[in-house]
């Protein structure tokens, strides 16, 4: 493992067509770091996870992961590098038991398969670190939201990866909820694993996160930790429309236009 940055993108840009969904966005994940990506509708959040997962193909620049080029590797080949994904539709298996839905998305990387003898045990252990051991015989259609969340943080986590990578996981948790995903992801972070989050529940973010970046239009705005972005001006522009930082408050930035069919 590389002394430096865990993941490092530079200057990455990525075109559909004439539209321009990441502009030369340069991001930098150190080991066990929990950092937020925000921003308005259409900003490129998404996109970039898409850009680092290999979902999609970056028209230019660089991307390194744990010190490797992963820029022609398949998602699958970075997966069982130790990059997992979270994603806003919670994609499970509706015929299989929770347990099976976290067996299932174990990937099969050599490390992962030596440290595990047992299947079922780890399944277990994952479920119970996050809380919802007592739901491992259970069918995904009996679960509550906020728990069918927590199954697919599980899933992603059952492989034991590396940088952790979780796309809006907020939408529709209700305080409670949202309070314990919080919790859950500062445990993963001190357990070594580096955490990236997308979402718009800005309270979230700004206060949990170690630093904080903020796309707007495909392009990083502001980088640094969370109160100095909360009261970057450019950042206040950007979801207010507004250049006095006096009118924003604490998180409660919101989304200055409405979505655009970029993510």
């Amino acid at each position: 493992m590389t002394a430096g940055p865990l993941l490092r993108a530079a200057a990455v840009s990525l075109h559909y067509g004439g539209v321009r969904a990441l502009r030369e966005v340069d991001v930098e994940i150190m080991p066990a770091e929990l950092v937020g990506v925000i921003g308005p509708n259409g900003a490129g959040k998404s996109t970039l996870l898409d850009a680092i997962t290999g979902f999609a193909s970056p028209t230019s620049g660089s991307l390194t992961f744990d010190g490797h080029d992963i820029r022609r590797r398949r998602p699958s080949e970075r997966a069982r590098m130790g990059l997992a994904r979270t994603w806003q539709t919670l994609q499970l298996f509706e015929d299989l038991t929770v347990a099976e839905n976290v067996r299932m998305a174990v990937p099969r990387r050599s490390g992962a398969a030596r440290r595990r003898s047992d299947g079922r045990r780890d399944d277990h252990d994952v479920l119970g670190r996050l809380g919802i051991g007592r739901l491992a015989g259970r069918m995904p259609g009996e679960l509550s939201h906020g728990q069918r969340v927590l199954v697919g943080v599980a899933r992603a986590l059952a492989g034991d990866p590396k940088l952790l990578l979780m796309d809006e996981p907020a939408a529709g948790l209700d305080g409670r909820e949202r309070g314990l995903l919080g919790e859950i992801l500062r445990d993963v972070v001190a357990s070594g694993t580096s955490v990236v989050l997308v979402d718009h529940d800005m309270p979230l973010v700004l206060g949990i996160c170690d630093r904080v970046y903020v796309l707007d239009f495909g392009a990083v705005i502001a980088c640094g930790p969370p109160r100095d972005v909360r009261n970057d001006p450019r950042v206040i522009a950007a979801y207010l429309g507004a250049d006095d930082p006096g009118t924003a408050d604490e998180g409660g930035l919101q989304p200055s236009r409405p979505a655009e069919g970029a993510r």
